[in-house]
């Protein structure tokens, strides 16, 4: 890829990367690869969920999962600066990738996986997955790819999703999107 046309740094940020298994601690890795960039050392997975369901924003024993509004306080604990907003577009996204700053997102996990359609017909298309956003690549400016550390599935190191469905998937949270500063 041109890197003049690769928003962000995807292979250094995919050095971070790891698989969930098989729990809901997807919003608890996407904050864990950016604790450990940003602090300079590895953090344990079992201290961040310890953390989180002492704080009550994660509850491993109900099938873990974080609510939206919780996808960042991880990062407040540990003392990385970041700001959580709503209603964003592709361009503030991509603004941030460019000005070095990590970038986290909830998704609808089914388009980004399995190509699911947001439409009426599947009404159940809504935020269920959290991810970090290490790149835009428009190498091919007629097929744009989204580059994603997934922790959900074992192919997520740096895994590249076509931008209209990245849009949709993230359009199903309502374009959250949290910008890490440090």
């Amino acid at each position: 890829a041109n890197p003049d046309l690769v928003s962000g740094d995807p292979a250094a940020d995919m050095e971070y990367w790891e698989f969930q298994g098989n729990t809901g601690r997807c919003a608890i890795y996407a904050q864990k690869f950016v604790l450990e960039e940003a602090l300079g050392r590895e953090i344990p997975i079992e201290e961040l969920v310890a953390v989180a369901e002492e704080h009550g924003w994660f509850n491993e024993s109900d099938g873990g999962g974080t609510t939206t509004l919780n996808m960042d306080k991880l990062l407040e604990y540990y003392g990385v600066e970041h700001e959580m907003s709503f209603d964003n577009g592709i361009d503030s996204l991509e603004e941030a990738l460019k000005d070095g700053k990590n970038v986290i997102v909830g998704v609808d996990s089914g388009q980004i996986w399995y190509g699911e359609d947001n439409n009426i017909f599947s009404p159940d298309t809504r935020a269920d997955h959290a991810v970090q956003v290490i790149g835009i690549d428009r190498t091919d400016p007629d097929a744009p790819m989204v580059v994603l550390n997934d922790s959900g599935t074992p192919e997520g190191r740096g895994e590249l999703v076509p931008l209209d469905v990245f849009e949709n998937a993230w359009n199903a949270g309502d374009s959250q999107m949290i910008i890490c500063y440090a």
